[in-house]
């Protein structure tokens, strides 16, 4: 290995020496956490000056007996996946940091992991690159390490357990006379095979195991060759004390489940290792991305959170996994480019709003995680709360991406919100009592006593809890608790407050013991699974005003409430989703903030909205007295903000108009303004409050035509785009466009309730259009004369209809008639691009009243419009008569949610609700046949999917649903006809089970197949679908809610994900032949098989039904 010169080595080290001593100042550590650093990795003191020389003189001899005899090594096993697609400084600042931890106490040995598929050579090189650039720190350096791991047969399938495999270490002492030398061990992932094979790239999830297992003495051997390696100890003396694992993965830490780009801050592997893999898996559809790079980095994901699961198996219930970026260890970003630093279009960099925020650079999350055995945040802390530059728009991959994962503790929750969410029980209905048999009563008083420091009255607190108890969750064995309560107004009956929903959640007790206290993260679990699990709307709290807690619960409220008069303050704590206004509106009474709506029509600014208007109307001084214009500049909010804020609703996105320049050069000034010292002090900002500035340049072709810039400042997103009028070609809906006046910017826009604006200078609501009128009269209106509006940009009409059914209003008369204009028809169908008219539809469906978008698509006659192929002319549309049957059928299914109706077996989520909506869209067109003429491809789409396709560019999943559901059709129905007959076959559980198993490997979402055969055949089947008493219509839905309950009496709505009793292999084993063609078919009868036989666990059965249909399925058996 080559070293650095000794001047620049000497160098190196005193910086390295400083930068450690920051990261131990930066990482805030709690005197409990510097104690438990110091118990863990300080070194003894020497009792003298000379016995310090010594200490440190031994420290580069071989290890003694006398050594041998204290305790193990301290090692962290890190796994660095893809170093080949690191950048040298990356690389440098990883070996800079594991520098660092060792300086801190902490040995780091490096698997590479470049992946299987890579030659040996890379995994050699980037191991070779990583132990330079260690080197380059001075002594004692690295140790790169090969040739220690064995395989003894394949290693590259599943590992059958973490305690287990094929793969071990045998070092030959190498990596004990690296420890001994105080050396950062870096080995490839490589394994060989028998001592003369060359190592091949091995699975790193194995190789980390193996090591693990090796280092902490619990390797144990299993068909080695005793031979070839000279034998391997079993059970031996750890050889080191392996507490951290540390993942660098580019793809970050572990994201939340349904929150795309935001990774979790902890994990609680007891808790949430299975919700976490069937999310990242895929099982949740509605929040998986459908982009491959989203999909590859899924996987990782998985593999990581696997992998931290199996290591923390075989390690002490202290020890902990860290999985964070390359970029983060190394504090650089993923493109390398200077922190707060935009690269202009020459290269070069310029001032960003990042960097001006603060001057603390981001805290390494591996150092912090040492010195603490924390998170760099708090994973209770809300992201609101967290006032980060890094994480001021939630990009994650510049950010502290890191996830802390721990063997945890198991949560019991009671009632468990996973059957109910937790809602106020009726009156006179059964509620839970902490004196039931679930709850240990005991241990939960000792609990309680422990944290607070004193007796508990439990027979008043029994009695106080007996007609409002919420619900207890309890962590680990009784190690802290939360009580929760419904509360309502003193003054109101139980029963009137029930009716009126006056009764909120109440957080009574709060416990942890304090052996736990700070460690372990149990306050913490326990307060995620409280706003998550059991109430996400939020939860109230109330505390003394000299409460030593209230800091810990202050960072996680939304609001506080402090009457000077009393002794307390109410606070509201997050949840994912924030309590409603409404409730708490109803709680507090008087005491409630103001709400935004009055009469006058004058908007009750935020405090962070007036921060903001004085800071742009600070700006839009400084550009008058520094820049040469032709007229005094004018800034307005515009649009959905004011249309929001007026009918009392928050809205965080804000379009900024202006009237004397582009969108794009006002931010520059803006940017400009707030480096300047004067304004940093007026208006204090924090970090956080200024995000990175965006410019998006115009770009007519993709109806990008505004050249606007994009900012996030005090937590509200805004567009700045100047004042324009805009002008149409005759074959396009692309704009020519031109700087115009207010009125003119009002008068182009689709709406007039969209049409108002808030000047910032005179603090007035501006109205051009008589938007404010038509808001009164909830009526959607174009500004202009509708024909020539619609004409402009036909995709106003589809908009007109997302606002009309989003606030519950009604479009004019005058706009309606033009909506369906043949003219206007027409333009929707070529002008506008199948993308944007996919985008409208989906915000309608998504929407709280997706029936209502769809019955004014029917009403109006815009069905052909929007649902039909643009490319073919001429295109012969389906019988849209009675679509209204379909979408009004579903609307009344998702109304009943009782167990066992219809909806609550066939649609799960608010995902499957959607996907529902467009099923009924495109009801119409499932019965349809292709009839086109020439030979069809085998898995050419049939109609629907490619209206789905063609028409709205629906994702792919939904398209191949859709055409499932016309491939499946003939048979749904002839299933379901035989239960309503009860034909002779409709007990053969096999019939059925495997007809699911079809759909679902053909289409996906077998469910979702029925439900769009029963909207069809409901068009089919009902003239109309009527809101009151229907014979007709009551039987339609008993013949298909008898179907449901037919297959749950048969047990076959799992049948898809039912694990095969023998595989192909094992088949034709059994069968003493080869397998074949053959094979498909044959599993397929041990399939059937299986489901007439549930009970069965032997094979045998099924191998003799494939015997005894051998001719049939073209197998030749031995004789």
């Amino acid at each position: 290995m080559r070293f650095s010169s000794p001047t620049t080595s000497r160098a190196k080290k005193q910086k390295l020496d400083r930068d450690v001593i920051v990261s131990v100042l930066e990482s805030s550590a709690t005197r409990r956490d510097a104690k438990g650093y110091l118990q863990k990795y300080a070194l003894p003191k020497p009792t003298s000056t000379a016995g310090a020389s010594k200490q440190v003189e031994h420290q580069h001899k071989p290890l003694s007996k006398q050594l041998q005899a204290q305790r193990p090594f301290d090692v962290a096993i890190v796994v660095l996946r893809n170093p080949q697609k690191l950048q040298p400084d990356t690389i440098n600042g990883i070996a800079k940091t594991l520098t660092q931890l060792r300086v801190l106490g902490l040995l780091s040995v490096v698997v590479v992991d470049c992946d299987v598929g890579e030659s040996r050579s890379t995994f050699q090189n980037e191991a070779l690159k990583l132990c330079e650039a260690i080197d380059s720190f001075g002594k004692p350096g690295a140790r790169l390490v090969e040739h220690v791991l064995v395989g003894t047969s394949h290693y590259h399938g599943a590992s059958p357990s973490p305690f287990w495999d094929d793969i071990y270490v045998h070092d030959y002492g190498i990596l004990n006379r690296a420890l001994q030398h105080n050396m950062i061990t870096v080995i490839p992932s490589l394994a060989r095979n028998d001592e003369i094979t060359s190592p091949a790239p091995a699975d790193a999830q194995r190789t980390s195991l193996a090591l693990t297992r090796y280092f902490t003495g619990i390797q144990f051997e299993r068909d080695l060759d005793h031979s070839q390696y000279g034998g391997l100890e079993q059970g031996a003396e750890p050889l080191a004390s392996v507490e951290r694992v540390i993942i660098l993965d580019s793809f970050g830490g572990t994201p939340v489940p349904g929150r795309p780009g935001v990774c979790q801050r902890f994990v609680n592997l007891e808790q949430e290792y299975d919700t976490l893999q069937s999310y990242l898996k895929g099982d949740e559809s509605s929040s998986k991305p459908e982009t491959s790079r989203s999909e590859e980095a899924n996987r990782s994901h998985a593999k990581n959170i696997k992998l931290a699961r199996d290591t923390l198996s075989l390690l002490p219930e202290t020890a902990s996994v860290l999985i964070t970026t390359p970029f983060a260890a190394a504090n650089t970003s993923s493109n390398s480019s200077p922190l707060g630093l935009s690269p202009t279009r020459n290269g070069e960099y310029q001032f960003g709003f990042d960097g001006m925020v603060t001057t603390r650079r981001k805290q390494n999350p591996l150092l912090h995680n040492l010195l603490t055995d924390k998170p760099v945040f708090s994973p209770s802390l809300p992201l609101q709360r967290i006032h980060s530059p890094d994480l001021a728009y939630l990009n994650t991959t510049e950010s502290n991406d890191a996830t802390l994962v721990k063997r945890g503790m198991p949560l019991a929750i009671y009632p468990d919100p996973r059957r109910a969410p937790w809602s106020p029980p009726a009156p006179g209905e059964r509620r839970l009592q902490l004196s039931d048999k679930e709850i240990d009563l005991k241990r939960l008083v000792t609990l309680i006593e422990d944290s607070f420091g004193r007796k508990l009255d439990v027979n008043d607190y029994l009695r106080r809890t007996k007609e409002n108890l919420a619900g207890v969750i309890i962590a680990g064995e009784y190690e802290g608790c939360a009580i929760l309560t419904w509360e309502k107004p003193n003054d109101i009956d139980p029963r009137v407050a029930y009716e009126q929903g006056r009764f909120v959640p109440y957080l009574d007790k709060f416990a942890v013991l304090r052996s736990r206290q700070g460690s372990g993260g149990v306050a913490d679990i326990i307060f995620n699974a409280m706003v998550r699990d059991c109430f996400p709307d939020g939860v109230l709290w109330r505390s003394r005003k000299d409460n030593p807690v209230n800091k810990w619960y202050f960072e996680r409220s939304v609001g506080t409430k402090d009457n000077a008069t009393a002794r307390f303050m109410l606070s509201r704590l997050y949840g994912p989703r924030l309590m409603m206004k409404r409730k708490l509106s109803a709680f507090l009474g008087d005491t409630a903030l103001n709400t935004t709506m009055s009469t006058n029509r004058s908007v009750q600014l935020t405090q962070r909205e007036q921060q903001l208007r004085l800071l742009l109307v600070n700006v839009a001084k400084f550009i008058d007295t520094t820049v040469k214009l032709d007229q005094p500049l004018v800034l307005r909010w515009a649009g959905g903000w004011v249309r929001d804020r007026l009918l009392g609703t928050e809205s965080h996105d804000i379009d900024v108009a202006i009237n004397a320049m582009t969108g794009q050069q006002f931010a520059q000034h803006l940017s400009e303004y707030c480096q300047q010292p004067d304004a940093v002090k007026t208006h204090g900002f924090a970090p956080g409050d200024i995000g990175r500035l965006h410019h998006i340049a115009s770009n007519p072709d993709k109806s990008k035509h505004l050249e606007t810039a994009m900012v996030k400042l005090f937590g509200m997103d805004l567009d700045f785009v100047n004042l324009r009028k805009e002008t149409y070609a005759e074959d396009s809906r692309n704009p020519q466009m031109e700087f115009g006046t207010a009125e003119e910017d009002a008068l182009r826009r689709d709406a007039t309730i969209n049409a108002l604006f808030y000047n910032l200078h005179t603090e007035q609501i501006e109205d051009f259009t008589g938007g404010i009128r038509d808001m009164d009269a909830k009526t959607i209106r174009t500004p202009l004369e509708p024909f020539q509006t619609f004409m402009d940009d036909p995709l106003r009409v589809l908009r007109l209809i997302r606002f009309a059914s989003r606030l519950g209003f009604t479009i004019d008369a005058e706009s309606e008639k033009f909506m369906s204009d043949k003219r206007v028809l027409e333009a929707l169908r070529k002008k506008i691009s199948r993308e944007r008219v996919g985008v409208e539809l989906e915000k309608m469906l998504k929407g709280k009243t997706p029936r209502v978008a769809l019955e004014l698509i029917d009403r109006l006659g815009l069905y052909q419009a929007i649902f039909s192929d643009p490319l073919q002319e001429n295109t012969s549309m389906p019988d849209i008569s009675r679509w209204h049957v379909s979408y009004s059928c579903l609307d009344k299914l998702l109304k009943n949610r009782a167990p066992g109706s219809i909806c609550q077996i066939l649609v799960d989520d608010d995902e499957t609700t959607y996907l529902a909506w467009n099923l009924a869209a495109v009801s119409p067109w499932i019965p349809v046949e292709d009839r086109s003429r020439g030979k069809k491809k085998a898995n050419a789409l049939p109609p629907v999917g490619i209206i789905a396709r063609e028409g709205f560019k629906a994702s792919n999943k939904l398209t191949t649903i859709m055409a499932a559901c016309h491939k499946h059709r003939a048979e749904i129905l002839d299933l379901k006809k035989a239960v309503c007959e009860s034909a002779p076959n409709i007990h053969e559980r096999d019939t059925f089970g495997m007809a699911i198993r079809r759909w679902e490997a053909v289409g996906g979402n077998w469910k979702l197949q029925v439900l769009g055969v029963i909207l069809a055949d409901a068009m089919e089947q009902l003239e109309d679908f009527p809101a009151g008493d229907s014979k007709e219509r009551d039987e339609f839905i008993r013949g298909w809610d008898k179907f449901l309950k037919h297959l749950a009496e048969l047990d076959v709505y799992d049948a898809p994900n039912l694990k095969r009793i023998i595989d192909g292999r094992a088949l034709a084993k059994a069968l003493g032949i080869s397998p074949g063609v053959w094979t498909g078919k044959a599993l397929d009868v041990c399939m059937a098989w299986q489901l007439r036989n549930p009970s069965e666990t032997n094979p045998d059965g099924a191998v003799q039904t494939v015997r005894d249909k051998s001719q049939e399925l073209g197998i030749k058996l031995p004789e």
